[in-house]
C-alpha cells in the first residue's frame, strides 16, 4: 500500500537539455512530458534549469503542492549539486554569502563542515567544496541554503570557477551545463526522505569531457535512457543518439538492435 509521501509527490530525474516547463507551444517542457507518460497532472514546486540534470519531485495533488512549495521555501529541503570547472578554486571548502547590507563575502570554512546550518539569514548563502580533478577538470560539491535564480551559478563565477559549459556566466561552451542535483531530502508529514541522482558519465569520468565530440554523444545517450528507461530494461530497440556534429567526423546516428 502506497504510503502518505507516494500518494503526494513523484520522485524525477530530469536530464540535462530540458527545460522544467515548456518553452513554447511546438515544444514540451519536463513537466508536460511527464504528464503525458503518466497521464496525469503534476504541479512545479521547484525548477532546476534547461541544462542542469538531475533530482526533481512534483506534487500530484494541490494539497501537496502547498506542503511542497513550503518545504522549498522554509528551506527545510537538503540540497547538493555537483559540478566541473577548468579552473581551480583558492579553497577546498568555503561559503559565499550574498547579503543585501553586506554584499557578496567569501569565507574558507572547515571541510568537515559544508554543511548548512539552520537559522543562518542570509539572502543567499552557497556553500562549496572541491571534490577531485583530472586534468584540467575540477569537481566540485555546491550546497545551496537558498534557492535564489542561478545562485550556485552565479556564486561559482564569484569566486573563479565559472561552471563547465555556462556560457552566461563566463563558462567554457560545452554540449551541456555540467551541473547536477544530486541529492534531495527533507521530511514529510513526519516521513524522512532521501531522493538521489547518480552523477552523470562525464562527471565521474572528467577526462572524457576534453573530447567534445564524443561528450555532445555521451548526454544524448544519457538523456534518452533517462526519459525512456523501459526500452533499455525490456531489450526493445530503438535509436540512441542522432546529431549533426558539423566537424571533420561528419554526422552520426545510432540505433540499439535487438536480435532474436
Amino acid at each position: 500500500m502506497p504510503t502518505q509521501l507516494e500518494e503526494s509527490v513523484l520522485f524525477t530525474h530530469k536530464p540535462s537539455g530540458i527545460p522544467t516547463h515548456r518553452p513554447s507551444e511546438a515544444h514540451q517542457g519536463f513537466v508536460e512530458w511527464l504528464e503525458q507518460k503518466h497521464q496525469s497532472t503534476f504541479k512545479v514546486c521547484h525548477r532546476l534549469d534547461k541544462g542542469t540534470s538531475g533530482a526533481m519531485i512534483f506534487a500530484k495533488n494541490k494539497e501537496a503542492a502547498v506542503t511542497l512549495t513550503e518545504l522549498f521555501t522554509s528551506r527545510q529541503v537538503y540540497k547538493e549539486y555537483y559540478f566541473v570547472s577548468t579552473h581551480k578554486s583558492e579553497f577546498e571548502a568555503w561559503e559565499v554569502c550574498e547579503d543585501k547590507a553586506k554584499g557578496t563575502l567569501v569565507k574558507e570554512c572547515p571541510r568537515q563542515k559544508v554543511g548548512v546550518e539552520e537559522g543562518d539569514h542570509f539572502f543567499a548563502l552557497t556553500k562549496f567544496q572541491r571534490i577531485s580533478a583530472t586534468g584540467r577538470f575540477y569537481l566540485y560539491k555546491a550546497i545551496p541554503a537558498t534557492g535564489k535564480t542561478h545562485q550556485i551559478r552565479k556564486h561559482a563565477t564569484h569566486v573563479g570557477i565559472p561552471i563547465l559549459g555556462d556560457e552566461e556566466y563566463g563558462g567554457e561552451t560545452f554540449p551541456r551545463l555540467m551541473l547536477h542535483c544530486h541529492q534531495l531530502s527533507g521530511v514529510w508529514g513526519g516521513e524522512s526522505f532521501t531522493h538521489s541522482c547518480p552523477l552523470p558519465l562525464l562527471f565521474e569520468n572528467l577526462e572524457l569531457c576534453d573530447d567534445l565530440t564524443l561528450s555532445r554523444w555521451i548526454t544524448a545517450i544519457e538523456r534518452r535512457k533517462i526519459l525512456y528507461p523501459e526500452l533499455w530494461d525490456q531489450g526493445e530497440a530503438f535509436r540512441l543518439l542522432h546529431t549533426e556534429t558539423g566537424d571533420l567526423r561528419g554526422d552520426w546516428v545510432s540505433d540499439r538492435a535487438v536480435l532474436g
